[in-house]
């Protein structure tokens, strides 16, 4: 069994999405993942993208694979992945067919689906849960399509210019793991990857190298922010000034409002929060 690539965040569709009762069943081509390298970048560098397809005979090894850019923000009311006109028409052609092909991301990319504010009528795009804005990339081979979703390093919208300043300087980009060993079990045994028999139910374990353990820094840029609901991030032993600080921003409450919880990186919360400071201190 060959080691597959890393998937980004995928969506399938034909013409429309339409996804089978039976996931795992690869009954014709399969888009199964794309990986880009490096894993994130800024607008206007270069990535690298690999499309991973199965057929029920195995991997396809020279898929004819057409690449487009979608730049049309999706509306704030739509629920998927990306803007509906993305999947037929408004897309701009890069290449193919090639299973593998390198593209600048537009430099733009923070404005059209990161904290930056979009042309027209739309809103900044919200981060997802970690923090992340994603390049829209639509992958195409016959009778089939999907988007994968490369990762886009955005600054911090509507923050002090020393919180953005040392946000930049301090975040560290992410990076694609290299999967060491991918155990298949069947029953507790483990088997070839091989032969695995039809019907079995599966255990997979997969396994990464130490050097490619999560590694969370500390941020100033990201304490200061507090924001309901924000997921907590690590932070380094705090000084006793700093500790104080902190335990004013948490106990802050206001009216009708839940306290002011965990910390976030992204701009608008960033400003929300800093605001409300300053508006304790002149009070």
């Amino acid at each position: 069994m060959r080691a597959a690539l890393l998937p980004l965040g995928l969506a399938m569709a034909a013409c429309a999405p339409d996804f089978p009762d039976t996931p795992t069943l690869v009954d014709g081509p399969r888009i199964l993942g794309v990986r880009g390298e490096p894993a994130e970048v800024q607008p206007g560098d270069e990535v690298t993208l690999e499309v991973l397809v199965a057929s029920p005979a195995g991997e396809v090894a020279e898929p004819a694979a057409f690449w487009s850019l979608c730049l049309t923000p999706k509306p704030p009311a739509e629920n998927g992945p990306v803007n509906p006109v993305c999947w037929d028409e408004a897309y701009q052609v890069i290449g193919g067919p090639a299973r593998s092909l390198s593209l600048q991301i537009p430099d733009e990319a923070c404005q059209l689906f990161g904290p930056e504010t979009p042309p027209g009528d739309f809103r900044p795009r919200d981060a997802d849960a970690s923090g992340g804005y994603y390049q829209p990339i639509r992958v195409s081979i016959p009778e089939l399509a999907a988007f994968a979703f490369e990762r886009v390093q955005c600054g911090l919208s509507n923050a002090a210019a020393d919180v953005s300043i040392e946000y930049r300087d301090r975040y560290l980009a992410n990076r694609n793991p290299e999967l060491a060993a991918l155990e298949i079990a069947v029953d507790g045994a483990v088997i070839d990857g091989d032969q695995v028999p039809a019907g079995a139910r599966l255990t997979l374990t997969a396994r990464w190298s130490e050097s490619d353990a999560e590694v969370r820094r500390s941020s100033t840029a990201a304490r200061r922010c507090a924001c309901p609901g924000s997921p907590p991030r690590a932070a380094s032993t705090p000084s006793a000034a700093d500790a104080a600080r902190r335990r004013r921003r948490r106990s802050a409450t206001t009216a009708g409002k839940r306290p002011m919880v965990g910390w976030c990186t992204s701009g608008r919360c960033c400003a929300t929060a800093a605001g409300a400071a300053r508006g304790r201190r002149a009070r």
